[in-house]
């Protein structure tokens, strides 16, 4: 049997998904749709040791989707531009 991952947002993430533009907003939600159909999403994501906040990333274009991984959970904590994503403090 083939369990599936799925994505969730924290409070956090639902702010910033909110402020991005309707381009982003769209590229954003198809990837995520992507990868949660697949058998394994995280190997699509980069590891983030440097961050004690996430333990994986996601590239969309310019922008980085930073996700805790909980089991079959993906919990997104955080969406931003690449050069704001290593500044980030949680």
């Amino acid at each position: 049997m083939n369990t599936k991952y799925r994505f969730t947002f924290s409070a956090t993430a639902i702010r910033q998904f909110e402020n991005l533009g309707q381009d982003i907003k769209k590229r954003i939600q198809e990837k995520l749709t992507f990868w949660e159909d697949q058998e394994n999403p995280l190997w699509f994501a980069k590891t983030t040791p440097q961050l004690h906040f996430a333990s994986h990333r996601f590239r969309i274009g310019k922008y980085r989707v930073l996700c805790l991984a909980e089991s079959h959970d993906l919990v997104i904590v955080y969406i931003g531009p690449r050069e704001n994503v290593y500044k980030a403090k949680n």
